[in-house]
């Protein structure tokens, strides 16, 4: 079996040989020999070189001479800095420094003017340099994990500039408050700023026409703006770990919404603005306090995954059997007593969890989901089953 240097130094000659574009050395624990460095100075057709997950804590001068370099990838090493050299890569349009020790970048960083995307996820950068706002090309920009805490105004001028932007990550930075200039970036189609502490958000966020999915999940949210009903655009809008008791009717114009997720929150009722949300695909609203899902569930004719997981539902509505997309029906950890004949009319369902309840029986109808692969029943005191679904049940090897 060949050692990582054998490995890396193979792949690294076979491409000098077949003249490819794409060099791929991630995950080899690398070392960087004096025989590999010149072989890869000779890749002066490299268009992406691919070096994360190794344990490079020096990143050699030689790769800053592959001026045709369009991306690369150097996450998950031990990277404390970069050398200056690096703004050598005028034709760079993706980095990734993912994942790295990094505590400051070199300002010539900042004169790769072709830059499209720019991860800096996790890294130790103690502050974000203004000097951002000169990479004007930029669409991707992910700086979850910094514990930026807050934006100084020369930080929030400069990626207000960012006027290209389609995804801005600004996950896991403890922030309090996001500047209503984040949302002058009305090119953007996601926006991630979960797991930071906000409470509300600014009624800026109108001006986003283009979003279409927004991670507002693990905050402290309370309510939220009724301008957020604007973003006719929005597929997948998630708002679980917060502090919502309600949402504003608003939500309701969200046409386009494909995926809602209300997963731990404070809701002693599903809000009838969401059942306006006729092409909503999956709902998600495990452990609240829900104790009853209206019979209004009958207009969510596209659903594929219902879970409500986790509530204190005692019983399901006979409208249940309207939802012939269903493909996933979760309701356990809740308090029900039965589940309605017209459950076997989901033709489609594939997965259905029925544990931890006070289901005492199982109808007969049960038997006519034709498609199931898995059904849960564990910790029901369940006493009478029909022969028929007895027999029904014995390839499923369920325990009650």
């Amino acid at each position: 079996m060949k050692s990582s240097t054998q490995k890396a130094t193979q792949l690294i000659n076979d491409c000098v040989e077949s003249q490819s574009t794409e060099l791929d050395l991630s995950n080899l624990n690398l070392e960087f020999t004096t025989e590999q460095m010149f072989a890869i100075s000779q890749l002066s057709h490299l268009e992406s070189l691919d070096l994360h997950g190794n344990k490079i804590q020096v990143l050699p001068t030689e790769i800053c001479k592959l001026r045709l370099l369009k991306r690369l990838d150097l996450g998950e090493n031990d990277l404390k800095t970069l050398p200056t050299e690096i703004g050598l890569l005028e034709k760079l349009e993706e980095l990734f420094l993912n994942n790295n020790p990094l505590t400051e970048l070199p300002s010539e960083i900042w004169k790769l003017s072709l830059l499209k995307r720019l991860d800096l996820t996790d890294t130790e950068l103690k502050t974000l340099t203004p000097e951002i706002g000169k990479l004007k090309l930029l669409e991707h920009l992910y700086l979850n994990g910094l514990w930026l805490k807050k934006f100084t105004p020369e930080q929030v001028s400069a990626i207000s500039q960012l006027s290209h932007l389609e995804s801005l990550d600004l996950s896991s930075n403890k922030l309090h408050v996001l500047p209503p200039e984040i949302f002058k970036l009305n090119l953007l189609k996601r926006l991630n700023i979960s797991d930071n502490k906000l409470k509300t958000l600014p009624h800026e966020i109108v001006h986003l026409t283009q979003l279409e999915t927004l991670d507002l999940r693990e905050n402290k949210l309370t309510d939220l703006p009724p301008e957020i009903g604007q973003l006719g655009k929005l597929i997948d809008l998630d708002l679980s770990d917060n502090q919502l008791t309600d949402l504003p009717p608003e939500i309701g114009l969200l046409q386009q919404l494909e995926k809602l997720d209300l997963t731990n929150n404070l809701f002693i009722k599903l809000p009838d603005c969401v059942f306006h949300l006729t092409n909503l695909h999956e709902l998600y609203c495990l452990y609240n306090q829900i104790s009853e899902l209206p019979q209004l569930i009958r207009r969510l004719i596209q659903l594929k995954v219902l879970d409500l997981r986790g509530n204190q539902l005692t019983k399901l509505p006979v409208e249940i059997g309207l939802l012939k997309e269903l493909e996933r029906l979760h309701v356990g950890e809740n308090s029900l007593v039965e589940v309605p004949k017209e459950i076997g009319l989901l033709e489609k369902l594939e997965d259905l969890l029925l544990n931890n309840n006070q289901l005492t029986e199982l109808p007969t109808e049960i038997t006519n989901l034709n498609k199931l692969n898995y059904i849960g029943l564990k910790e029901n005191p369940i006493k009478e089953l029909s022969n028929e679904v007895r027999l029904w049940l014995k390839p499923f090897d369920v325990k009650f």
